[in-house]
């Protein structure tokens, strides 16, 4: 080995590369599911069938969405979210033209 350590090899693995995204658009489906539409501003990630992806939110947690779609052309990105009607910090986040920071892809 070249005196790196497994674990940060490991990691360096995952996480890919993270990204800012303009919300696009937002459907609200029912009472706790989003369709949410995040548009990349810059360079985008290449996203494939079976990943998922990490928002970094304010407070420096992650949380994880599943890709629905990639449209790699437009680059934009479409992930589904249950949010509860008391998730009040989510609901705050989720709004249109905000930008996240999103990580990935993670996941086969």
């Amino acid at each position: 080995m070249s005196g790196k350590k497994q674990g940060s090899h490991f990691y360096s693995e995952l996480v890919k590369r993270e990204c800012v995204y303009r919300i696009y658009s937002i459907i609200q489906v029912n009472l706790t599911i989003f369709k949410v539409f995040l548009q990349a501003l810059n360079k985008s990630i290449d996203f494939k069938f079976g990943n998922y992806c990490k928002i970094l939110c304010q407070d420096n947690s992650l949380k994880s969405y599943s890709i629905v779609d990639y449209q790699e052309q437009k680059k934009i990105l479409e992930i589904h979210m249950r949010i509860s009607r008391h998730d009040t910090f989510m609901r705050n986040i989720i709004k249109k033209n905000n930008l996240l920071n999103i990580r990935g892809p993670y996941g086969t």
